[in-house]
């Protein structure tokens, strides 16, 4: 199953349904009203299937910022992002690197399974481990 979700400006993302995972794919700026539409689909996508492990894999144009990210964590305890689901993200371009591993540790830090990867291997190895 694939779908092409949303188109918002510049950016877009796209949500699949694999063999056991939720995948997104996503390009572009990211700002607050997408973010919200594609967590909102993500959710509605895994709850629809029943899957709760994600893999994401973004190209962004434009790094968030530090504030940005506490609005990351609201959205994520909001829509239920909780232990439940199980995600591994994949940030392609590097100069995001340093803002996605921040965001790692704030929402791992508040008990949201999640974390970064430089490679899709990697990330979906983990995310079928049993090792949190």
């Amino acid at each position: 199953m694939s779908a092409d979700l949303e188109s918002l400006g510049s950016s877009n993302y796209h949500i699949y349904v694999k063999d056991g995972y939720v995948q997104l794919h996503s390009n572009g700026a990211k700002d607050p009203h997408f973010a919200t539409n594609l967590w909102r689909d993500v959710v509605k996508t895994c709850e629809s299937h029943n899957i709760y492990r994600i893999l994401g894999i973004t190209n962004t144009a434009s790094s968030i910022n530090v504030d940005e990210v506490q609005g990351v964590l609201k959205l994520a305890k909001y829509l239920g992002l909780d232990k439940v689901y199980k995600m591994a993200w994949v940030e392609l371009n590097p100069k995001s690197n340093d803002i996605v591993e921040f965001t790692e540790n704030v929402l791992s830090s508040k008990a949201i399974n999640v974390r970064s990867f430089d490679k899709v291997e990697k990330a979906k190895d983990w995310l079928f481990s049993t090792s949190q």
